[in-house]
């Protein structure tokens, strides 16, 4: 969950949409990918690679051949993009600020249209469904949020657990704590089996 978090922060700090599907379905990603106009799929396919469950491996096999037939690239995000170490590199860590020259020029002339996450649905009352989240709703929502009272840290602005990353709320409790500058939890799906 944190390399996914982390891929999906850096690529909407840089302007990309990103289609976050809630579960693996190999029957929708044609659909999604098509829909969508994905050029490029992030995964941690490493981690499956080198995991135990051969189902795991067998689905993910299938699903690069999808990709394959649809001349659609992908990019694991450990093999590839070397993310796990880049994040236990040593850098410089910066406080965010409202005040930040970027962030008001960003905020100031960012298109608040213009659609930033695709989510897909469970799919528990039939066919998955694409949502769209544009750039100004999730502005919006934390500050709204925070102008309610509601990011008081006595409230839900303190520390946090994220149940669910790929899920609305997994994505706004994402967001609200980078928000408030507060720590997040994000809880592995594989937990709950």
């Amino acid at each position: 969950e944190l390399l996914i978090a982390v891929a999906y922060a850096a690529l909407t700090a840089a302007g990309i949409r990103v289609l976050l599907p809630m579960y693996s379905d190999p029957l929708g990603l044609r659909s999604w990918l098509a829909a969508t106009r994905v050029r490029t799929v992030l995964w941690s396919a490493r981690e499956v690679h080198d995991g135990d469950n051969e189902t795991d491996r067998l689905r993910l096999t299938g699903l690069e051949r999808q990709l394959d037939e649809l001349d659609v690239s992908s990019l694991c995000l450990c093999a590839d993009l070397g993310l796990p170490e880049r994040l236990l590199a040593a850098g410089v860590v910066s406080e965010p600020s409202s005040s930040d020259a970027r962030l008001q020029a960003l905020m100031a002339n960012g298109d608040s249209e213009a659609e930033c996450l695709v989510l897909t649905t469970a799919g528990t009352s039939g066919e998955s469904k694409l949502v769209r989240y544009r750039q100004g709703a999730f502005l919006r929502s934390c500050a709204s949020w925070e102008a309610a009272g509601m990011l008081e840290p006595s409230r839900m602005g303190g520390r946090g657990l994220c149940l669910l990353f790929s899920h609305s709320m997994g994505v706004r409790a994402f967001w609200n704590a980078i928000w408030t500058g507060q720590p997040l939890c994000l809880i592995p799906p594989e937990w709950f089996l």
